[in-house]
């Protein structure tokens, strides 16, 4: 196992404290010297071992700790949130040696973290859970593209995917989709499509992620589908910006730009906060809950 703290021996060097591992597993001490220094050579840490613990840079000391684990040879570890007191560009580096150690090894990692940053880089297979409960479990790439439910859609994704409010209507065959505190409709498909029982209004959010909303050009605001938005804050993240706003009956919105849709249309321009944009959301990007937060459908999977 390896803890979020180093948890060392403090008075005494790194390889003391790597060498108690080997006694504790009782390993031969003819076997030591070897087991260590193929441990310290693997992840870096051959000039830390005559240091103390608290010498030790923070990604020093849990390069020290999951040697520490390795020393061990286990079937299986366990990394209780490892990275969660390093600075970012730490924390990248450190994921990409743990991913790298991981695919040299063979071995089997269960990865502990709150950062879904990290469970998304990391992971084969992900496991989601809240307040102990599996919430879904899957690749990444299936987790993060059909989410089980809002608490999943919002959770992964950085910021998480934007859920409206609303009530499904069908009319004259086909489904609509009115967003709370709004009188706009948005057409989802047809009734043969789109689960609705009868002609009864149903509570439901629709779903869909920041990266997949359309800014429209300025002019175009008249456009089928299309939504105006209260940009309330604009936030330059360099290769990207995110512009959060509200819409027509005060229902959050938040768009990510990337830095080649940057100014093509209106949302990221420069200009006074509580000034209206215009936006489109793409049917083929849109996820339909239910009014408890169950997915239903990916409309693009409608075609």
């Amino acid at each position: 196992m390896m803890f979020q703290h180093g948890a060392f021996l403090p008075n005494r060097d790194i390889e003391h404290n790597l060498l108690l591992t080997l006694k504790l597993q009782r390993i031969p001490r003819s076997q030591w010297q070897a087991s260590l220094t193929q441990a310290a050579e693997t992840l870096g840490i051959s000039h830390l071992l005559h240091r103390l613990p608290h010498e030790l840079s923070c990604g020093e000391a849990q390069r020290v700790a999951l040697g520490r684990a390795l020393l061990c040879k286990p079937d299986c570890f366990l990394l209780d949130e490892p990275l969660s007191h390093l600075d970012a560009d730490l924390r990248r580096e450190m994921r990409n040696e743990i991913k790298q150690l991981q695919q040299s090894l063979g071995a089997t990692m269960l990865f502990v973290t709150h950062d879904q940053q990290e469970a998304l880089s990391l992971a084969d297979w992900l496991i989601l859970l809240n307040q102990g409960n599996v919430q879904q479990s899957g690749t990444p790439r299936e987790v993060y593209q059909r989410p089980r439910n809002c608490f999943v859609a919002k959770f992964l994704g950085n910021p998480g995917m934007n859920i409206l409010k609303g009530e499904l209507r069908q009319r004259e065959g086909d489904v609509l989709f009115t967003i709370e505190g709004s009188d706009q409709a948005l057409y989802l498909g047809t009734s043969d499509e789109v689960p609705i029982s009868g002609n009864s209004e149903q509570g439901a959010m629709l779903g869909i992620r920041p990266e997949n909303v359309q800014e429209v050009e300025t002019g175009k605001s008249n456009a089928p589908g299309a939504l105006k938005i209260t940009v309330d804050q604009i936030e330059l993240l360099g290769d990207c910006t995110l512009a959060h706003g509200q819409l027509t009956g005060g229902q959050s919105m938040t768009v990510k730009l990337s830095s080649t849709r940057q100014g093509s249309g209106n949302v990221s321009q420069k200009r006074p906060l509580s000034s209206q944009s215009t936006v489109i959301l793409p049917r083929e990007h849109l996820h339909l809950f239910d009014a408890s937060g169950e997915h239903i459908q990916a409309l693009g999977e409608l075609g």
